[in-house]
């Protein structure tokens, strides 16, 4: 069974799930992508890179493993809930967990096309008829929270914040699965310590309030996507620490969408992030580096999406 469709293959085709000029497979493909899921994750494999006290470049093989517990991008938001990241390469020092309870990312508000009224996100499109074209939403990150076990170092993001803006206008619309441009300032809360890392005489940590916007950009047709997720951030309110931050992170994603099997659709292609710290101690992301104010990683990634069965 593929959706509602009973399709029967025979010998070489019966690995192709997808015809190109099959549209209603296509809309298959974005009906899993959409919809809620268990376990969805993804694999990279590929280049850390980051500049060492001299200057110069270092490349080291890195892994990263991401497995949520429930996770879903519909028209009306993104949301994962029990997120856990691991990371590293050869260096031991590389290695890296990291986990979040929830990360929900461009949640619409909800206009009632019936009774009218505005309703809260999430809970909005479980009881309403919400209408197209919804501009604003709920950004919100709820304790997310990274430990480099070998040099005890942790940091931990309590709260992130904010409103977003959809440039396309297309919150709670189909068309959403296909384009979206989102731009949302954001406040969050904030704390680190050092562990083993801190330098002599120096603080142990740092505890506080930034402030800055996260651009989100996808464009997908269904079987190609490319993605982009960038966030700025700046220190607003340090209690305990003597410099201030700035930070910025960029993920750049282009995947190939397929069919793995009736049920599951994998993402093959590329992924390149990049991260620049002003304190590279206060580094928050899985490939940012703690010694050196810029770095980056280059790899293939293989992602997964299981539809889940209908009851």
């Amino acid at each position: 069974m593929l959706g509602d469709r009973t399709l029967q293959r025979q010998g070489d085709e019966s690995r192709n799930y997808c015809a190109e000029d099959d549209i209603e497979c296509q809309h298959a493909l974005l009906r899993v992508l959409s919809a809620y899921g268990y376990l969805p994750g993804s694999l990279a494999a590929g280049a850390r890179l980051h500049e060492d006290a001299a200057g110069a470049t270092s490349i080291q093989p890195g892994l990263e493993l991401r497995l949520s517990t429930l996770g879903a991008a519909t028209p009306s938001g993104e949301m994962k809930v029990a997120t856990v990241e691991l990371g590293g390469g050869l260096a031991p020092a590389a290695l890296r967990l990291r986990g979040s309870a929830v990360d929900g990312r461009a949640l619409f508000f909800c206009h009632d096309s019936q009774q009218g009224g505005v309703h809260a996100p999430v809970f909005g499109i479980m009881t309403r008829a919400c209408s197209p074209g919804a501009v604003v939403a709920l950004e919100l990150g709820v304790v997310e929270a990274e430990w480099d076990p070998l040099e005890s170092r942790a940091a931990v993001e309590w709260l992130r914040t904010g409103l977003g803006f959809e440039l396309f206008g297309n919150g709670h619309a189909h068309s959403r699965l296909l384009r979206s441009l989102i731009l949302a300032p954001l406040f969050d809360l904030r704390s680190l310590r050092y562990g083993d890392a801190a330098p002599a005489g120096g603080p142990g940590g740092r505890f506080g309030v930034g402030a800055g916007a996260r651009l989100g950009w996808l464009l997908r047709t269904p079987r190609w996507e490319a993605g982009l997720d960038a966030r700025y951030r700046m220190d607003v309110l340090q209690l305990d620490a003597r410099t201030p931050d700035h930070q910025l992170a960029l993920e750049l994603r282009l995947l190939h969408n397929f069919f793995l099997s009736d049920a599951i659709v994998a993402q093959v292609g590329l992924r390149l992030s990049y991260h620049h710290a002003q304190q590279p101690l206060d580094a928050f992301g899985m490939q940012a580096s703690t010694t050196t104010r810029d770095s980056g990683f280059l790899g293939l990634v293989l992602g997964w999406k299981h539809e889940p069965p209908a009851i």
